[in-house]
C-alpha cells in the first residue's frame, strides 16, 4: 500500500459562517487509527524494485512498468528518471502505440483543475479508446461521469459499457456505479452487485472495496439526500433540524474509519491512477438510532476526478454506526475528504 495524506474537515451547520470547525487535521500514511485530529503517523510502503521497472520500461517498452517506475516510495526515482520514463511513454504514444498514450495519461493525471491538462487528457484518452484500448474508454467514461472533463460526444455510460464488454475491470466498475446511481428496484441493484463482482474478479481493487457496501443499510432513504431539506454545502443545509448530534461526535466516528475505509478506497484508486488527487464530498443521513440510512457522493467541482472513489467511501459509510441523535429524528451531514497521495 502507498502512503497517502487524508486531510479532512467536518462541515456541519445552518449557515456558511459556522461550517468550518477549528480542529481540521492532517494524517499521513496507512496503518493505525489516529488518536487525535492532528495525529501524524508514517508507515513505510511495501518495498518496490524501481530499478527493475525502469529497465523494463526503457528497454522493453513495457508501459505499465513505466507507470510503476514513477511512483514515489523507498528509493524514490529522481526527477530526471521520472522525466526520462515519461519521455519514453510520450515517444511510444507519438509512435502510434495507443497503450502508451493511455499509460502516459495516467502518469500525469492529477486533479484536472487546469483546462490545458483537461484537454490533453481528453484528447489522449479519446484517441486510445478509438484505437481499441478498453481501459482508456473506461477512464474517459469515469472522468466524464464525475464532471471532470467537458462533455464529449459519447456518454459516460456508453463508454463504460463498451469498456466492460471488452473486458476492462475499470469499465465494469464505472458501469456498476452508474447502474447503482439510477437504480429503481431490486433488478437494478442485483445488476450493480453483479457488475461489481465481475470487476473485482477482473482485477479492480476499487470494485472489490466497493461491493461490500452496495446493499448498505438500505437505499430506502437515498432519495431523501437529494431533497430540499438536505440542502447543499453552499446553501448551508448541513444538518437536519429534526435531530441533533455534536460535530465533534460525528468527527470522532469518522476518524475511527479514516484509514480502514476511506484510506482503503483511496489506495484502491491509486493502484491504477497513482498521482490523482482532489476532494471527495459525501452527504449522509444518520438515523434516530445512529445507523446511517443513506450516503452518496456530491459532485462539487472542482472535485476528485473519479466519482467511483466517492462511491466506494459511501458504500463503507453506509455501514457506520453513530451515537443516537438527541431529540430523535435524523441528522444530515456534508463531509469533505481531501485526498492527496504522498
Amino acid at each position: 500500500m502507498r502512503a497517502h495524506t487524508l486531510r479532512r474537515c467536518l462541515f456541519v451547520g445552518t449557515s456558511l459562517a459556522g461550517l468550518a470547525l477549528a480542529a481540521c487535521g492532517t494524517r499521513s500514511s496507512y496503518g493505525a487509527r489516529p488518536t487525535s485530529s492532528a495525529a501524524t503517523e508514517r508507515v513505510a510502503p511495501s518495498p518496490r524494485d524501481g530499478s527493475t521497472e525502469y529497465a523494463r520500461c526503457i528497454s522493453q517498452s513495457r508501459w505499465e512498468s513505466c507507470l510503476t517506475a514513477t511512483i514515489p516510495g523507498p528509493g524514490s526515482p529522481s526527477p530526471a528518471r521520472v522525466a526520462e520514463v515519461r519521455g519514453a511513454l510520450e515517444r511510444g504514444c507519438l509512435g502510434g502505440d495507443a497503450r502508451a498514450c493511455y499509460v502516459h495519461t495516467l502518469s500525469v493525471l492529477t486533479n484536472l483543475s487546469d483546462a490545458g491538462i483537461r484537454d490533453a487528457v481528453r484528447t489522449r484518452l479519446e484517441g486510445a479508446c478509438e484505437r481499441g484500448v478498453a481501459d482508456a474508454c473506461a477512464v474517459l467514461g469515469m472522468l466524464q461521469q464525475s464532471g471532470s472533463l467537458a462533455a464529449a460526444d459519447t456518454s459516460s455510460r456508453e463508454l463504460c459499457e463498451r469498456a466492460c464488454e471488452r473486458g476492462s475491470a475499470h469499465g465494469c466498475t464505472c458501469l456498476a456505479g452508474i447502474v447503482l446511481a439510477h437504480a429503481r428496484g431490486a433488478d437494478d441493484l442485483a445488476r450493480a452487485r453483479a457488475l461489481y463482482r465481475q470487476a473485482c474478479s477482473a482485477g479492480s481493487a476499487l470494485a472489490c472495496r466497493t461491493q461490500g457496501g452496495v446493499v448498505g443499510v438500505g437505499r430506502r432513504v437515498e432519495r431523501q439526500l437529494a431533497s430540499d431539506d438536505a440542502g447543499t454545502p453552499e446553501s448551508g443545509g448541513g444538518q437536519s433540524v429534526r435531530g441533533l448530534l455534536a460535530p465533534s461526535v460525528i468527527r470522532e466516528v469518522v476518524l475511527q474509519h479514516m484509514q480502514e475505509d476511506v484510506g482503503a478506497c483511496f489506495d484502491a484508486t491509486l493502484a491504477f491512477a497513482p498521482f490523482v488527487e482532489g476532494r471527495v464530498l459525501l452527504r449522509f443521513v444518520i438515523g434516530p438510532e445512529g445507523a446511517v440510512l443513506g450516503a452518496q457522493t456530491v459532485i462539487d467541482l472542482p472535485s476528485f476526478p473519479f466519482i467511483e472513489t466517492g462511491e466506494c467511501i459511501a458504500a463503507h459509510v453506509r455501514t457506520w454506526l453513530f451515537p443516537a441523535p438527541a431529540r430523535g429524528g435524523v441528522v444530515t451531514v456534508n463531509y469533505p475528504f481531501n485526498l492527496i497521495p504522498e
